[in-house]
């Protein structure tokens, strides 16, 4: 049993959902508007929640878009980032997207997005307690290591990754995470390509183009058994031809643009997914899934800006 927050202003359709959900077992707390909604988050430890897209900011309220539209947004940037969150809405039926709906998608905040329909409820509700097991069982999560000097950025990616389910340690500067990725396994280390490569108090910084892919390789050198190396995503903001000359050379698993959030949730969940895997067979999560899933192969992605 989960306690799970159903945020959802029809009636219509919360009566569905609440029956599904009660008969499964779950404890289930129902707001239909974002104040009592953001009230029950201070008060209660949920594991999960069901949200509309598009509902009324308080009991007197009428729901409309766009301004209700955004009430989504508030409960994913306000909620623990463990917490699953699944988000519904007729307009994902549909081919056209708004703006809010782009920027709540790609903010990596929720950790996925279902259609409205009697024939999805079945499935939104098996996604949910997947999601809520994966979580706990997450008592030995998958650690990552993530080096970027944009501290916002990294702030951010953090939360979005820990609300994935991963352990993650940061990194402002080439030697900072050098130092952390040679005397500790990180499974899966993401790294800016452009960063200063130590800390200083004076600016400008001593950056290095890339420091990135120099990381990548200097954590590669210092993994020496094949049952140990960590997956390592490098990515860019811009993309220039150097760039993609350098790119050729580089030991790194998958060189992403840092705005592909889908690419780089679905590869990190696709990794997490094998991780776990080997590590519920006796593999642990550090070591023998490489070979299974890397195979001594280089992979470089799409870059996709």
């Amino acid at each position: 049993m989960a306690k799970i927050l159903l945020v959802e202003d029809s009636s219509r359709e919360s009566s569905v959902y609440l029956q599904h959900l009660h008969e499964r077992g779950h404890e289930v707390t129902l707001a239909t508007n974002l104040a009592d909604a953001l009230g029950c988050l201070g008060e209660i430890e949920f594991e999960g929640i069901l949200c509309d897209f598009s509902f009324p900011a308080s009991a007197d309220e009428i729901a409309n878009i766009p301004t209700a539209s955004t009430h989504a947004t508030q409960i994913s940037d306000t909620k623990n980032p463990n917490i699953w969150m699944t988000v519904w809405s007729m307009s994902f039926l549909e081919d056209c997207v708004t703006d809010v709906q782009r920027g709540l998608l790609e903010g990596g905040k929720i950790n996925s997005v279902r259609a409205k329909g009697a024939g999805n409820i079945g499935g939104v509700i098996d996604e949910m307690e997947e999601g809520i097991a994966a979580r706990q069982r997450g008592a030995d999560k998958i650690k990552i290591l993530l080096a970027d000097d944009d501290s916002a950025k990294l702030r951010d990616v953090k939360r979005d990754l820990e609300g994935l389910g991963f352990e993650v340690e940061t990194a402002e500067c080439y030697q900072e995470a050098a130092s952390m990725g040679i005397a500790e396994f990180y499974p899966i280390i993401i790294t800016d390509t452009v960063m200063p490569m130590m800390k200083t108090s004076s600016k400008p910084y001593n950056f290095n183009q890339f420091a990135g892919f120099d990381l990548a390789s200097e954590i590669r050198r210092n993994q020496r058994t094949p049952e140990q190396q960590s997956k390592i995503i490098v990515w860019t903001d811009e993309v220039t031809d150097r760039f993609l000359a350098e790119m050729e050379d580089c030991v790194a698993d998958r060189m992403l643009g840092s705005k592909n959030i889908y690419e780089i949730r679905e590869q990190l969940l696709e990794w997490k997914t094998e991780i776990e895997a080997v590590s519920e067979r006796g593999g642990g999560a550090e070591g023998k899934f490489v070979e299974m899933i890397h195979g001594g192969r280089r992979e470089i992605g799409a870059l996709s800006l």
